[in-house]
């Protein structure tokens, strides 16, 4: 059921918003990139002349927004900027879909001795997730709500299978120290788990 649950949230990052940025607009719709000491929008000048003439976003850290100035925002999907005929954008839908095919799978053929073979690989293919979602996610420049449920289904998905490879090793080494097999487990869990986990350090 976890891993149910895991595969779907994995999966969401295709229809939610992964990533946005956003626009500072003006009374006119026009884009507003500069503004000068009183709000007012303008261009720096050329020759360094305007001294008070500073970036938008940086004037709006300090200040309230001067008046018929808005933010716009843009949300930034997984087929945002896509080109279907892009063979590594369905490289990418394949690697948010596979834990949905993996759980249909093993449920159809849910013997212990087919658990064995396909499990093992679970953890290395939860990499090539973990760097779809930074790749698809490097188009904004805040997270949104894709970003969080497609990281949590990562993280819960390598838990799993670090447990899984946990029994397995129980049953293939017998005489494992318990200290070797989670430091195999943790090993294994930060495979797919660590990318998400950098891209918030960063």
């Amino acid at each position: 059921m976890l891993k149910w649950i895991a595969a779907c949230l994995i999966a969401t990052g295709l229809v939610l918003p992964l990533s946005s940025c956003h626009t500072y607009r003006g009374p006119e719709q026009e884009e507003v990139l500069y503004v000068d000491g009183k709000g007012v929008p303008t261009t720096p000048a050329s020759d360094g002349s305007r001294p008070d003439v500073v970036p938008i976003e940086v004037y709006a850290k300090a200040h309230a927004l001067p008046a018929g100035l808005h933010v716009q925002k843009h949300y930034k999907f997984f087929f945002t900027q896509a080109s279907l005929m892009d063979g590594f954008l369905w490289l990418g839908v394949l690697a948010l879909l596979w834990p949905l095919g993996w759980v249909v799978v093993t449920r159809w053929n849910g013997s212990q001795g087919f658990r064995v073979w396909v499990d093992p690989g679970s953890p290395l293919l939860l990499v090539g997730t973990g760097y779809v979602l930074m790749m698809r996610t490097a188009q904004g420049d805040h997270f949104e709500i894709g970003f969080w449920t497609t990281a949590l289904g990562i993280w819960l998905w390598a838990a799993l299978s670090a447990s899984r490879w946990g029994e397995h090793l129980g049953r293939w080494f017998p005489d494992i120290s318990s200290w070797l097999k989670g430091a195999v487990m943790l090993l294994l869990f930060a495979l797919g788990s660590a990318i998400p986990c950098l891209m918030l350090k960063g």
